[in-house]
């Protein structure tokens, strides 16, 4: 029978956390959106984009969770409020 993976030591070091909580990671996280949905900002500059969506962090239209770890972000989960309309949420 093939031994479970213990996922314990990297639950420890990962710490997920509301991007408006550490908004160092802002522009990075939002660099990775325009480079991963470019298509979604063909018509939108980068820097107005890193603009908006720091503004986003802080009035409630962009929630994103970034996963941290050692200091580093190697991960994150973001939603726009319009988003949750479509969803029938």
């Amino acid at each position: 029978m093939p031994r479970e993976k213990d996922t314990r030591r990297v639950s420890k070091c990962r710490k997920w956390i509301w991007l408006e909580n550490q908004m160092d990671h802002c522009d990075l996280t939002a660099e990775w959106l325009y480079l991963e949905f470019s298509y979604e900002y063909a018509l939108q500059t980068f820097a107005s984009w890193q603009q908006e969506f720091a503004e986003g962090q802080r009035d409630g239209r962009w929630k994103c969770l970034i996963a941290t770890e050692h200091g580093q972000l190697p991960g994150d989960a973001s939603l726009a409020s319009n988003d949750l309309s479509e969803l029938g949420a």
